[in-house]
């Protein structure tokens, strides 16, 4: 590839599994986004930041590992403009996709015993796959099984075919299937399961790398939240943030923004709605989220919330819901005095204390 390569070239995501260091590699090539947040130089000279900038935004960068991988997504207009919504409203196509979602995660846990990196890699392909194609009320459950399998696959935690169609009809119909009738029946939905399996590879164009927001938020809880609240208080933070990281599988928010803003969304909701103040990661910056964040601003953090708290059925989610409409906050914030009307008040915070430096008794 030249040299003059445009600087806003993104890099794809393989297509099954391969290595992430030869990736980087070829973005250093070709000039994709750096880790500063910042288009790389083509020329493979020096860059337009200065050295300072660049190590202030490292920091904030590094604590993800993959600064430079892009994740796939759709146009942010993905979000609202999907085929379902030109022939359905959106209040029922809401609750459709919740009707589904809410199957893969009953049958990919209860059933199949999936972890949960599993049955969020199935909704995260579902929510591909209707970016193309429309919803309808009883079609798309044999999608939603068929993203139970490729995911299964994907995440190297595979069911049998055979095992599958097996527990789906035993699930469905609340008996086991035996006989002629029900032989026909298994062998029946298991040809159109490798079917709608191989439509399902082919709309998703083959791409079963799937980033989740966990093991952002954790990051984040570990460097931004651990050492000023202490372990007791950060584990009840990290708890409410899991159940709203399940929760935001529901929506399509992966369609059109990354996990690593994802995650940055939801943390900005508990730290807001809690009262905790997060550091600043870099001195020049002065929100904690802007030093992070690559191309996201504060409206998408919002819109993620909005979403988020929509579709959830956490009770922090509850909460945070009751207390805007109690009192009309943005950003789920409100007078201390009310807070423990709304929510159990969290530990009191026992910052870590720094161990004394080696050689000092």
């Amino acid at each position: 590839m030249s040299a003059n390569t445009s600087a806003d070239v993104e890099v794809g995501p393989s297509r099954v599994g391969g290595d992430n260091k030869s990736k980087k590699r070829k973005g250093d090539a070709i000039g994709i986004r750096n880790g500063y947040g910042e288009a790389a130089s083509s020329s493979g000279g020096e860059s337009d930041i200065n050295v300072s900038d660049k190590s202030l935004k490292s920091y904030a960068v590094n604590l993800f590992h993959d600064e430079q991988m892009e994740y796939p997504h759709f146009p942010r207009r993905a979000i609202k403009e999907s085929p379902s919504s030109r022939k359905m409203p959106r209040d029922k196509e809401r609750k459709l996709r919740e009707k589904f979602c809410n199957f893969i995660d009953d049958f990919g846990t209860r059933k199949l015993r999936y972890p949960r990196t599993t049955v969020a890699t199935a909704m995260v392909f579902f929510h591909r796959y209707h970016a193309r194609y429309c919803l309808h009320e009883h079609d798309s459950e044999g999608t939603a099984v068929a993203c139970l399998l490729l995911a299964g696959k994907a995440e190297e935690t595979y069911v049998r075919m055979k095992d599958l169609v097996h527990k789906y009809l035993t699930y469905k119909n609340g008996d086991e299937t035996n006989g002629k009738d029900g032989l026909k029946q298994n062998k029946k939905f298991e040809e159109m399961l490798r079917t709608r399996e191989t439509q399902l590879m082919e709309t998703i164009e083959f791409t079963m790398w799937v980033e989740h927001p966990y093991k952002f938020f954790f990051s984040l809880l570990r460097y931004l939240i651990l050492t000023q609240s202490g372990p007791k208080r950060t584990k009840c933070i990290a708890r409410q943030g899991y159940d709203l990281i399940n929760d935001s599988f529901r929506t399509n928010l992966c369609l059109a923004y990354p996990p690593k803003a994802i995650a940055v969304g939801i943390l900005k909701l508990l730290t807001d709605y809690h009262r905790i103040k997060v550091p600043e990661v870099c001195p020049h910056i002065p929100l904690w989220y802007n030093a992070i964040l690559d191309k996201e601003n504060e409206d998408d953090l919002r819109i993620i919330e909005n979403e988020i708290l929509t579709v959830a059925v956490a009770n922090i989610a509850k909460d945070i819901k009751n207390h805007r409409n109690a009192y009309g906050s943005s950003n789920g914030c409100g007078r201390r005095t009310d807070y423990k009307e709304f929510c159990t008040p969290l530990p009191p915070p026992e910052p870590l204390q720094r161990p004394p430096p080696i050689g000092i008794p």
